[in-house]
């Protein structure tokens, strides 16, 4: 009776050996271009990271400066070998510090004694007054980032 011939029936199921090459090619050519920014992507989070913890530390030795009209307290950048800050007022240490991950270091490379008026402006250091102070910092890639303090407002940014 009029049969179908089963051979013209059969559908075709699953991929084959050339789509299979064409996807993991498709997928290794993505991960090539991607991967590298992985560790500039990192390094990019942690020196943000770094910044934003020195200009808190500006920011927060600011605000005790506010606080207290007779005694100003001092925010020192320490370069090699510790890589750290940390404020000082009325003789002692507060609890306002931190250090520098590994890889990263002051620029300056010695300290930095910046003092802090009661508006919160930086007062002078050294000679003369200064418009803008900065602390600069390295990353392990060889990037400087500075975080500027402007000596006629007091407003802190960070720059690179």
């Amino acid at each position: 009776m009029g049969g179908v011939n089963k051979s013209s029936v059969e559908r075709r199921s699953g991929y084959l050996l050339a789509e299979l090459c064409w996807g993991i090619a498709l997928m290794a050519l993505v991960a090539s271009v991607t991967i590298p920014f992985g560790h500039h992507w990192q390094e990019t989070i942690r020196s943000d990271w770094v910044m934003q913890e020195l200009v808190n530390a500006i920011e927060e030795t600011q605000a005790v400066a506010r606080g207290n009209s007779l005694v100003t307290p001092i925010l020192i950048v320490s370069g090699t070998p510790e890589n750290a800050w940390y404020v000082v007022y009325q003789s002692r240490q507060l609890p306002i510090r931190g250090t520098l991950p590994k890889g990263y270091s002051f620029t300056a490379g010695k300290r930095l004694f910046l003092t802090f008026q009661k508006n919160g402006r930086v007062g002078t250091v050294g000679y003369g007054a200064e418009r803008v102070h900065r602390i600069a910092v390295r990353t392990p890639s060889g990037r400087v980032r500075t975080v500027v303090i402007s000596a006629q407002t007091g407003r802190v940014r960070v720059e690179g």
